[in-house]
């Protein structure tokens, strides 16, 4: 035997190594958890992505009201101005102060 080595028994020795089912079962163990983790990764940049243009599709539609109200408020006026115009063309009056 040499100096202070111990031999270890044949079944000693087998355990050291794994056998092949004990493998499968890690392998397959390893791979289930690594594919629900990539699943809920996925998932969760999909609802984040869902989530932003949600907010985006909000916000055009929110401005696209606003925008709506300010046209009708200048169209409004616009049309006001121009019924002051033909009421002063229409009566014949200079908006012009005269000269003395």
């Amino acid at each position: 035997m040499g100096c202070g080595q111990a031999t270890l028994p044949k079944a000693a020795l087998y355990d050291r190594h794994m056998d092949p089912q004990t493998t499968t079962a890690l392998l397959t163990g390893g791979f289930t958890i690594a594919g629900g983790l990539a699943i809920a990764i996925l998932s969760a940049l999909l609802g984040r992505s869902s989530e932003i243009r949600k907010v985006k599709v909000e916000d055009a539609r929110r401005w696209l009201l606003d925008r709506r109200a300010v046209y009708a408020k200048y169209l409004a006026l616009a049309e006001v101005m121009l019924r002051e115009i033909d009421g002063v063309a229409a009566s014949g009056l200079d908006p012009r102060p005269m000269e003395e």
